[in-house]
């Protein structure tokens, strides 16, 4: 009687593969077909302009009503590390002497703009989508 052995291959090999366990898939391959069908560009995240409209003063944004929005919220913007790319791009559109104070007001594109590399963490902030931890740990 001889002892028959299987060879078990690994769920991800085939014996062409060798040792190479999984084919490698360029996930560029069929990005527009996704992207269309989420409706944004690559790096592109729209914000819903209901959440900016409490801060719009005539045609511009106003940085200040922005800032206390999110101070509303339980947000430190301007000592929260996760604003320091959105403050610092605001900062940039500043057209007075001192380079480290905010403009006062913003056009909406050039605000967006400062808000696009966290949009999404932006939305969740004013539409109270988070949950924000008091010195103690505890949420508020």
């Amino acid at each position: 009687m001889g002892e028959h052995t299987e060879d078990k291959q690994d769920p991800g090999k085939s014996e062409a593969d060798g040792d190479k366990p999984y084919e490698h898939i360029d996930l560029q391959d069929g990005k527009d077909e996704i992207l269309s069908a989420l409706g944004s560009e690559v790096g592109e995240v729209e914000i819903n302009e209901e959440l900016l409209k409490p801060f719009y003063e005539d045609d511009e944004i106003d940085v200040s009503k922005f800032i206390c929005g999110l101070l509303d919220k339980g947000l430190q913007p301007l000592s929260d590390p996760r604003f320091r790319t959105i403050i610092n791009k605001m900062k940039s559109f500043n057209t007075s002497d001192d380079e480290q104070s905010m403009p006062e007001t913003m056009l909406p594109e050039d605000f967006k703009k400062c808000l696009a590399s966290n949009m999404v963490f932006v939305q969740q902030a004013l539409s109270g989508n988070m949950i924000i931890l008091t010195g103690s740990g505890s949420p508020d």
